[in-house]
Parts: C-alpha cells; sequence; structure tokens
C-alpha cells in the first residue's frame, strides 16, 4: 500500500511536470495619470494642457509666474470680440514696415502701395479669425498699469500676430506680425508676452 501511495504522488509530480503549472498573472503597475503625495496622501492631476503645441511644463511655469511681482495671467481666449481688430488705429508708416519686413509670410511680394497694403490687411484678417489659430493672451502688471497682450498664433507655421487692446478706448490695434520657433512658441505659452518683445 505503502509503495502504491508513492507511485501515486511520484506519478502526479511527473504529470505536473510535464503539463506545466498556470502562472498566475503578475498585477499591473502602470503608472496612473497623476502623481502621488507621499507626505499627505493626496492625488494631484497631472496639469492640464492649455494649448496642445506648448511644453509639459508649461502650466507648472505658469504657476511660478503668477506668484512674481507682476501677476500674470495667460489664457487661451475663446470670445470672438478678440478678433476684431481696428487696422486704422495702426499708424501708416508702422502697417508699411511690417509689410516690407513679413508680406512675404503671407506670399505678397510687391512693393508697398495701396493695393499692396489692402492685400496684407485682409491677409493679417484671415490669419486672425482663423478658428485653426490659438488666441494667446496675456494680462499683467501692477494696480498703476495694466497691459493686455494678444497673439494670435499658428503652430503649424510659426506665424504669430500680435494685438494690442487699449483698455480706455476698447480697441484692439494691430501691433506686429513674427515668425517664430518652437523655443518662441513655448515661452509665449508661458508668459503669452509679445515674442518680438523678448527676442
Amino acid at each position: 500500500m505503502r509503495n502504491n501511495l508513492k507511485l501515486g504522488i511520484v506519478g502526479t509530480l511527473i504529470i505536473l511536470m510535464n503539463t506545466g503549472c498556470k502562472k498566475e498573472p503578475e498585477p499591473s503597475f502602470k503608472a496612473p495619470n497623476r502623481t502621488i503625495d507621499l507626505l499627505h496622501g493626496r492625488h494631484e492631476a497631472k496639469p492640464k494642457k492649455l494649448f496642445k503645441w506648448e511644453p509639459p511644463q508649461a502650466e507648472s511655469a505658469r504657476q511660478k509666474l503668477r506668484g512674481k511681482q507682476y501677476t500674470i495671467f495667460v489664457s487661451k481666449e475663446t470670445s470672438d470680440k478678440v478678433r476684431q481688430v481696428d487696422f486704422e488705429k495702426t499708424p501708416e508708416a508702422d502697417m508699411q514696415t511690417e509689410f516690407n519686413k513679413h508680406a512675404r509670410y503671407f506670399l505678397i511680394n510687391e512693393p508697398w502701395s495701396t493695393k499692396a497694403k489692402r492685400k496684407f490687411v485682409e491677409a493679417l484678417r484671415k490669419h486672425i479669425q482663423s478658428p485653426m489659430n490659438d488666441v494667446v493672451m496675456s494680462v499683467s502688471g501692477s494696480n498703476e498699469t495694466i497691459s493686455h497682450m494678444i497673439n494670435i498664433y499658428d503652430h503649424r507655421t510659426g506665424i504669430n500676430v500680435e494685438l494690442d487692446y487699449r483698455y480706455h478706448t476698447s480697441r484692439i490695434i494691430f501691433r506686429r506680425v513674427i515668425q517664430i520657433g518652437y523655443t518662441q512658441a513655448d515661452q509665449l505659452a508661458i508668459s503669452g508676452k509679445w515674442p518680438s518683445d523678448m527676442y
């Protein structure tokens, strides 16, 4: 009887070794979409992107800027009012300077004239009105002076149109057009300031 029991145990072991044992699935340790504060047991959601083209650290950089001497608030503006620009208030000399430097961005290859100016303004207006382009608005300053900087940025071409909101007259004036690179675009997303003032 003992021999039969031993043979039975040995036979069972041989069968198990030949067929193999099913391995328990290992637990998944995929990182959740949040960070954990181990000291306080809190879960913090990853910062959401304001703009799809901005770097991952942009929101935390914006938070740091808000704590500085000047309050800086950067927003992705969706109101159509921001896209209503009064080109008539831009001085003619400034408009001609921008035309001479940057009309080629809009495939205008002719010398300055009334007709060329009209084409340039229409191209700028089209850029400003396009829902594909992001409105990056920055409000900054102290109690004495507040500055509203508006940028209409096309992340596909790098073309950024800078607008100035005149608080006292409630008018938005064309200021400048510039083509910016990735580094400048990152700074634009973080500070909302006009790139032409930063470089």
